[in-house]
């Protein structure tokens, strides 16, 4: 297969009054998978046909392999011309067709029901399978067949389109390692669009955060979660409490404590005032001691087995809001135990006029 690189550069797209797109840039790198991760209504749909050719773009420029295929104004090539792989929402099967004719389709009739077709059916683990019907298969299986019929004219992009948000939670997991194999089996340059953050940061080589018709942060997963751009973005990835605190000598004043952190990409802080991340994962809870720095007490608790995620609720009237705590599932607190809270490792922390929080007040957590 031909690999490609997609890149797009100040993309604008808007339906009357509503510009849904405005200013997107993003590079997919060859052979990579990228998510793109949204709320609904930030414009996810709208950028994936764009790059399909379903729609055009009202500025701006989508490249695939240095090729521009939509320029606002001169340049645009149909959708069939693309060689882009499309797989929808809801894997959209052909329903009077077999799993054979279904990853065929798109081929020239004599090859309809070669080897091509025979070394997709054994690549999604469907051997013996190609005579049934789509109604004969389970939610994994007519995904995988999707896939399939993507893949089998050899495209150089496939777009998946919230390909698992129509499966039981009890599937996606598994699904989404079937795909992730299948694609880097057949080397492909991919694209995903979904509104679901565990999906993106565990399957995705890099994920974009698509925000008011752009792309506020496009990182490896790891680097999105660890260090986001902004307040908003780490709110959205994951579960986040905002601190305010103090600058004080390479370290953070809050009221855990003094905290060792590091600003956004090696900034320094342009202000004495901050304001801190601390993922949930990263407080810690004891019996109330004599040197505690906080103590609060449990107001709720969530177990889901492998972990249990205890709202917090700190002592005293100068420290408003909740603070979020993850902790390993066999560790138990009955609600309303009072704890000491602290916070292990590194924090990132912002300086006010980036981060936007006020000093004065813990932000909730989200």
């Amino acid at each position: 297969m031909e690999m490609t690189e997609l890149a797009i550069s100040d993309l604008h797209k808007a339906f009357g009054a509503n510009a849904v797109l405005t200013g997107v840039d993003l590079t997919v790198p060859t052979g990579s998978l990228t998510a793109i991760l949204g709320p609904s209504g930030s414009g996810k749909t709208t950028l994936l046909r764009l790059i399909a050719g379903f729609e055009r773009c009202d500025r701006g420029t989508i490249a695939l392999g240095g090729t521009v295929v939509d320029a606002a104004g001169s340049t645009f090539v149909a959708s069939e011309r693309r060689r882009i792989g499309y797989v929808p929402q809801e894997g959209s099967l052909f329903p009077h067709l077999t799993v054979r004719k279904n990853i065929g389709f798109g081929l020239p009739r004599g090859a309809r029901d070669g080897a091509r077709v025979n070394e997709l059916i054994a690549l999604i683990g469907m051997d013996g399978l190609g005579g049934r019907y789509p109604h004969q298969l389970s939610g994994g299986q007519q995904q995988r067949v999707a896939l399939a019929r993507a893949l089998a004219t050899r495209p150089d992009l496939v777009l998946l389109d919230e390909p698992f948000s129509s499966l039981d939670p009890s599937l996606r997991a598994g699904v989404r390692a079937d795909v992730k194999r299948l694609l880097c089996a057949a080397g492909a340059t991919a694209l995903l669009v979904t509104h679901d953050q565990d999906e993106a940061l565990s399957l995705a080589d890099r994920v974009a955060v698509i925000r008011c018709g752009r792309v506020c942060q496009c990182d490896t997963p790891q680097v999105l979660y660890d260090a986001p751009t902004d307040t908003e973005v780490a709110g959205f990835v994951g579960e986040a409490n905002l601190v305010p605190g103090v600058f004080v000598d390479g370290s953070v004043r809050t009221v855990f404590g003094d905290l060792v952190c590091h600003c956004r990409a090696g900034a320094k802080p342009t202000a004495a005032d901050a304001v801190v991340l601390i993922r949930p994962e990263q407080v810690k809870l004891c019996p109330i001691g004599p040197e505690c720095a906080l103590a609060g007490r449990i107001l709720e608790r969530e177990y889901h087995g492998h972990d249990s995620v205890l709202r917090v609720k700190p002592d005293g009237d100068d420290v408003p809001g909740e603070i979020l705590a993850r902790i390993p599932g066999h560790v138990y607190y009955e609600v309303g135990s009072p704890v000491a809270v602290s916070v292990e490792g590194t924090v990132l922390a912002w300086s006010v006029e980036r981060g936007g929080a006020s000093r004065r007040q813990l932000v909730p957590a989200q």
